[in-house]
């Protein structure tokens, strides 16, 4: 008789074998968490930059002008002299401390795009605003190393002058522009003064290094259309 022996064989879920990753592998994901962390690291700093500019940005205060106001029109026979005479007042109390100043760094608008721009506010001693000079520190080339550009206002906050200064290289020397334009109430151009002097002074030909009066700085009529091109208004420290 032939016994049976029943076996009993257990069998053992098998552990699945570790699978290990080739150094192609290994290296593309170093790759793809790298992305990942400076894409993280990237959005932070922005966004942290972006409201530190909000924070600072500020607005340049009011220019405390009189009202407009309806009057009659007397004609003057030396118009643009008495223009010319209110603009150097401005030009010499600036130049000696006489009014209050403030300066500023924005973005100006221009018609090319904007601009960097230093901008100096200047008052009289009634508040009133009637100064802005604009040092555009982007607009420069090989030959305009430096533009400012001035507007001079009434105590309505209208532009009456337009004071445009470049120094440039002519004829193997350092050259001074400058180009001062004058307008009327209604922002009508009268008159326009024209120099070009060399670094001892002396008169230079303007054909053979002069420049027009550029108007893609700005032609604004007055207070409130100027500080309208301005953006990222923060004060200088």
């Amino acid at each position: 008789m032939i016994g049976r022996v029943a076996l009993l064989v257990t069998f053992k879920k098998a552990k699945p074998k570790p699978q290990s990753l080739s150094r192609s592998h290994i290296r593309d994901l170093c790759v793809i968490m790298t992305s990942i962390t400076r894409f993280i690291t990237t959005a932070i700093v922005l966004l942290f930059s972006t409201i530190s500019c909000q924070e600072s940005a500020i607005q340049i205060p009011d220019g405390g002008h009189q009202e407009p106001q309806q009057r009659e029109l007397i004609p003057e026979p030396d118009f643009a002299l008495r223009l010319q005479s209110e603009y150097l007042d401005l030009k010499y109390k600036l130049a000696d401390g006489s009014l209050k100043t403030k300066v500023y760094i924005t973005e100006k608008r221009l018609n090319s795009g904007n601009a960097q721009t230093e901008v100096l506010v200047a008052r009289n001693e009634y508040g009133q605003v009637v100064l802005i000079q604009e040092f555009i520190l982007d607009k420069c080339d090989e030959l305009t190393y430096e533009v400012i550009h001035t507007y001079y206002l009434n105590s309505f906050g209208n532009v009456f002058a337009i004071d445009q200064q470049t120094n440039s290289i002519c004829l193997n020397g350092d050259a001074h522009q400058n180009i001062v334009r004058y307008y009327n109430a209604d922002f009508e151009l009268i008159k326009t003064s024209y120099a070009l002097k060399g670094t001892s002074g002396e008169d230079l030909d303007a054909n053979s290094c002069g420049s027009e009066f550029d108007e893609s700085l700005g032609l604004e009529s007055n207070y409130n259309s100027i500080i309208e091109t301005y953006s990222q208004v923060n004060e200088k420290t």
